[in-house]
């Protein structure tokens, strides 16, 4: 927007002003000041001086890069990458004006791809299995995959731990994930790899969730929300995966209003923090319904 061009050149001016000054002398100061901008807003603080050209380049700054929707495009991306170095989170939620080209010259970079621990394409609609995989392969290091509300089916969620082995966080709600590929990418996976998994408005069923407990016995966050699972999966959950800490299982429609199963399902789960259901269940012992989602959500407050 103008103004804020404008106040983005009063303060480049008001920092060429102290910096002349020797007001802002040392690189750790300006660097503590650099840390309250923008990656793009840092980008034109990197004109002031050289002081500040350093600041702008040291590698912690980079660490993270995310990019709000409405300023991102392709060259802004570059622009950003250009300083990056040992970037190990990216993050692109809603940024449908950077394209797949854009993306991919941004982890063709060594000092990005190489290095990226944490990818996140959210929401741009128009990923398909072909680009997402094609992404995956330049990041290798990759723990945490998010490719919520993406066009992506079975194709990239079998191949997904080829090319990204280490992962240990999920996230594929609102795809076109089905049982068949859920099962085959469980069928790779090592024990105890998982640790967050977000699944919300998949179409997934018992064949595939009842493996997913099964398999990641070390989860802390599963997020089944929405989707056909019924008691045959809260009881493979009850049975593997003890240290959970939060279960989301609110709008999953399947189930029945089973109290001695989910009283039995918090006596099994000793680490349980937060515990979504669908329904009302006023007797379920040691949990109390929060207000702020009118009963839908419980939080187990103390399980013995």
């Amino acid at each position: 927007r103008p103004e804020d061009f404008v106040s983005l050149c009063s303060a480049q001016r008001l920092l060429c002003s102290m910096a002349q000054q020797s007001v802002l002398g040392t690189p750790e100061l300006v660097l503590h000041i650099l840390s309250f901008m923008s990656p793009l807003e840092g980008l034109a603080c990197a004109r002031v001086n050289r002081v500040f050209l350093q600041a702008a380049r040291d590698p912690s700054r980079w660490r993270r890069i995310d990019l709000p929707p409405e300023v991102a495009t392709d060259a802004t991306l570059a622009q950003v990458v250009g300083f990056a170095s040992r970037t190990h989170e990216l993050l692109l939620e809603g940024c449908h004006r950077v394209t797949e080209a854009g993306v991919l010259a941004c982890l063709q970079r060594p000092a990005v791809g190489g290095h990226l621990r944490k990818l996140c394409l959210a929401r741009l609609t128009s990923l398909d299995d072909r680009a997402a995989l094609l992404l995956l392969s330049l990041c290798p290091q990759l723990e945490h995959i998010d490719l919520r509300h993406t066009d992506i089916r079975d194709a990239t969620v079998t191949g997904l731990l080829h090319h990204c082995p280490r992962v240990t966080g999920l996230d594929l709600a609102y795809t076109h994930c089905s049982d068949n590929g859920m099962r085959a990418l469980l069928q790779q996976l090592p024990p105890h790899q998982l640790t967050h998994v977000h699944l919300k408005g998949t179409r997934l069923g018992d064949q595939s969730l009842c493996l997913l407990a099964e398999k990641c016995t070390h989860c802390i966050y599963l997020n089944l929300q929405s989707t056909l699972l019924t008691e045959l999966t809260v009881e493979a959950i009850g049975t593997h995966c003890h240290k959970l800490k939060v279960l989301d299982l609110r709008q999953c429609f399947s189930l029945s209003d089973n109290t001695i199963l989910f009283r039995d399902l918090c006596r099994r789960l000793p680490l349980l923090e937060s515990l979504g259901l669908p329904f009302l269940m006023h007797n379920l012992d040691r949990v109390a319904p929060c207000e702020a989602d009118r009963g839908w959500r419980y939080a187990v407050q103390q399980v013995v």
